[in-house]
């Protein structure tokens, strides 16, 4: 949930503001809150290393990177596309899984 709340803070403000530095801290102070979430989740699933539920905490962990869409400058449609195809396998190693269960 924080990662979302993050997220449309972001965009939420830049529909209000001029377009940033892109290597400029207050673009890095408004993308801190959701890379923190973002990593937070991350750290998640590094934790689960060797659990029974690591292919689904790497299906989470891996799919939340789609929201850092709105960080990218061009083409933010190439970043979802990779973020999803990396989802996408692990939930297929998911469903693998769990297919004679």
């Amino acid at each position: 949930m924080k990662t979302f709340v993050a997220q449309r803070k972001f965009i939420l403000v830049s529909t209000k503001a001029k377009k940033p530095d892109m290597g400029g801290t207050q673009l890095m102070q408004l993308i801190k809150p959701l890379q923190d979430a973002i990593s937070e989740i991350s750290e998640v699933r590094d934790g689960g290393r060797g659990s029974p539920s690591f292919n689904q905490l790497s299906a989470v962990s891996e799919s939340i990177g789609v929201v850092a869409w709105v960080t990218v400058d061009s083409k933010p449609h190439k970043h979802v596309e990779e973020s999803l195809g990396s989802a996408q396998y692990w939930g297929n190693r998911v469903l693998k899984e769990y297919k004679e269960k």
